[in-house]
């Protein structure tokens, strides 16, 4: 009953501030804000794949983007221009800068703190930045690899990407089409999700397997690429096939990169009341920055509650305490949490049903060479299938509102109205409501059923507000094609992204003797 986050979803999912906001955020933001108009024509893609059951499309204002667009909008915040409005709000203006960036990345001295500046700083000296001299053009469609920032850990690929008018495309290899494997061609690194926010520029970041070859050949092979053009009959813009040849293949000497480097082999693990399984993997240091990899598979029991696709939609929340920070640092979605530099994108083993799980962590609040971290888990999110009902008479509810109540959510149904829909004229009834939720929002979800047991999808509108004890909404309940005789229904919730914070799991990260970049 809502859209299904895969692979691609979770790419674009890009969270734009890292800290937690203050008492104005808000306000700040919309006030800055004022007079900035959306340009609908430089989205980046962000498709979901459409379930049968329910969608929904949802605003939140909390930490990471004051508003948070479920189910298309978030494409906005692929908007350079927009993103670096928003951003300008609260960040200290620049300060002067050595003569070291080139000039392709001069954006990055604006806004180092949400940039590649630091690794590529890092890296530069110790000869791991590369520049290819890869430029395809067909049909005027041009990709340029601008330069490879590498280490034993990931694999950053900056490219220019054009148009045949000069523009920018927005995402263009959506699809695919890009590749790093052995010299044997089996495949060594993975797409996962990085900072992506700077105008003209877009990085593709490829996290490595446990092994790392000493040579490897980074592939371009795109069947086709993605533009987005104005459909004028529906006067949206959509994401159009364009074929084009932009093959190319170049290799890359890891020998020097995997020489600086510390590998820590991690055996923790620790199963929640809940059934969880927890397993530490391994760390790595590199120069810019410090990784670490998980395992997370359910028991027989919760799996059976859980939704297929509980893989993207397991959510973490941890902390980190430090030796280089007097304050906890404190990670996953939420007030005063920050997202990790690179994430993993999230997919089940379907072979062992284990989901691979990997962060790495911003050089300013953990460097490479902090030697004490200890590793707290507080929570996690996770939709599972519980159901609870509330019956409501839509000819009642001005005078007698109803109340949901179920898992700590509390929620006030107040009023109903229909409307017709304007593309396929079905009537839609709306009721409209106010809620307190424990639990997390945008992954639960819902049904109704009339008098003979008919099903009808549920789409779920609404906004709110979160504080660190849950979160406040205004929603609307949609339902299309009920008839606007009918007044007595059942609303049922069949599924609730629940909180789980009944854990108690600490692991103390190894620590180092020397690192061998230092005093390189």
């Amino acid at each position: 009953m809502r859209p299904k986050s895969n692979e691609k979803d979770q790419m674009w999912e890009h969270i734009l501030f890292s800290q937690g906001t203050d008492a104005d955020f808000t306000q700040r933001v919309m006030q800055g804000l004022e007079g900035v108009e959306m340009d609908y024509s430089r989205q980046s893609s962000h498709k979901r794949s459409k379930r049968n059951r329910q969608t929904r499309r949802v605003f939140t204002a909390a930490a990471a983007a004051s508003v948070i667009v479920i189910g298309g909008s978030l494409l906005a915040w692929k908007q350079p221009h927009l993103i670096h409005h928003v951003m300008s709000i609260f960040s200290p203006q620049p300060q002067g800068n050595e003569e070291t960036v080139p000039p392709e990345f001069k954006a990055w001295e604006e806004r180092k703190e949400w940039s590649w500046l630091d690794d590529y700083e890092r890296s530069k000296p110790l000869g791991l930045v590369q520049k290819p001299n890869i430029k395809v053009e067909d049909k005027g469609y041009s990709f340029e690899i601008v330069n490879v920032m590498l280490d034993s850990s990931r694999l950053v690929i900056n490219a220019k990407q054009l148009g045949p008018d000069g523009s920018e495309l927005q995402s263009p290899l959506e699809d695919g089409g890009l590749q790093v494997t052995d010299l044997e061609g089996n495949v060594v690194a993975s797409l996962a999700r990085g900072i992506n926010m700077m105008d003209g520029m877009e990085e593709y970041v490829f996290l490595f397997d446990k092994t790392v070859p000493d040579q490897i050949l980074v592939t371009g092979n795109p069947e086709y690429i993605r533009e987005s053009v104005n459909n004028e009959e529906t006067g949206r813009f959509e994401r159009k096939k364009v074929e084009v040849n932009w093959n190319f293949q170049f290799q890359i000497d890891m020998t020097r990169a995997k020489k600086l480097q510390t590998r820590d082999v991690l055996q923790a693990e620790y199963t929640t009341p809940d059934g969880l399984e927890m397993s530490m993997e391994q760390m790595i240091r590199t120069p810019n920055g410090i990784r670490l990899d998980m395992n997370f598979k359910l028991t027989d029991e919760l799996a059976q509650k859980t939704t297929a696709d509980w893989g993207s939609d397991l959510h973490i929340w941890y902390h980190l305490e430090t030796d280089t920070s007097q304050e906890k640092l404190y990670f996953g979605d939420g007030i005063g949490r920050s997202m990790a530099k690179i994430m993993m994108l999230q997919s089940v083993n379907k072979e062992n049903g284990t989901l691979p799980w990997s962060e790495t962590w911003y050089t300013a609040q953990v460097p490479p060479e902090t030697k004490k971290i200890r590793f707290v888990l507080d929570g996690y999110s996770l939709p599972v299938k519980e159901e609870a009902t509330v019956q409501i008479d839509t000819k009642k509810l001005k005078q007698a509102p109803v109340e949901f109540e179920d898992n700590g959510d509390r929620i006030t149904i107040s009023g109903a109205s229909v409307e017709q829909d304007t593309e396929s004229n079905d009537n839609v009834l709306r009721l409209h409501a106010k809620g307190f939720y424990k639990n997390k929002v945008t992954r639960d979800e819902w049904l109704a059923l009339d008098g003979n047991g008919k099903e009808y999808p549920v789409e779920i509108e609404g906004m709110g507000s979160e504080n660190e004890d849950g979160a406040e909404w205004e929603m609307d309940f949609v339902m299309k094609g009920i008839s606007p005789e009918l007044s007595e229904l059942t609303l049922k919730r069949t599924v609730v992204d629940k909180k789980f914070t009944e854990v108690n799991w600490a692991v103390d990260l190894p620590s180092y003797t020397n690192l061998p970049w230092e005093n390189k």
